[in-house]
């Protein structure tokens, strides 16, 4: 079994070093923690630039189609930096609902999500469910009321959308919550 990265793998990897090394020093890093958005926009611009927000989504998505090695690299890199931008929250977790779902209008967003333009948390999480994921409290009243509580919603501050789990007909259902409230079913 050949444990080696590839050619491709070692570029990124050297990519995403320079980038730690030059443009995100411990006192850069301290600058983001202390701002209002915690996170660095010029940084999340260059990470659209690079690529680096493109590299989980599928091909007929609009991304790269890279797999866990090339993002075990860059989360390696991340974290030998500190760096506290918004990767996970809104690429790999939200961005992989939304690549793997039905909804219509995934590419739109995944396009913004790759531009950096737009941040999209996933609210699943519930005080009363513990780990249960597949468990929602959070429900769609008859007149189309999204009801109940959210107990984690990673970078949700810095959101446009929200990918919210909940239950409809008594079955699991996601639904994209605008920051302005207004919401549709995947």
């Amino acid at each position: 079994m050949n444990l080696s990265y590839t050619e491709e793998q070692v570029m990124l990897r050297e990519q995403i070093q320079k980038f730690c090394e030059t443009e995100y020093d411990f006192y850069k890093r301290e600058d983001v923690v202390k701002s209002d958005k915690d996170f660095d926009e010029n940084a999340w611009s260059l990470f659209a630039e690079q690529g680096w927000l493109s590299m989980p989504f599928s091909e007929e998505s609009g991304g790269f189609g890279f797999g866990p090695i090339e993002l075990s690299v860059l989360f390696e890199e991340f974290g030998k930096s500190l760096v506290i931008e918004p990767y996970l929250a809104n690429v790999v977790l939200a961005g992989t609902v939304l690549d793997k779902s039905n909804f219509s209008n995934k590419v739109e967003l995944i396009e913004s999500i790759c531009s950096g333009s737009m941040h999209v948390s996933l609210a699943f999480a519930e005080p009363a469910n513990s780990y249960d994921y597949f468990k929602s409290n959070t429900n769609i009243s008859d007149d189309n009321k999204l009801n109940g509580t959210k107990s984690l919603v990673l970078n949700g501050k810095n959101a446009s959308k929200l990918i919210v789990s909940c239950v409809k007909n008594d079955s699991l259902s996601l639904v994209l919550v605008d920051q302005d409230a207004e919401w549709c079913f995947f």
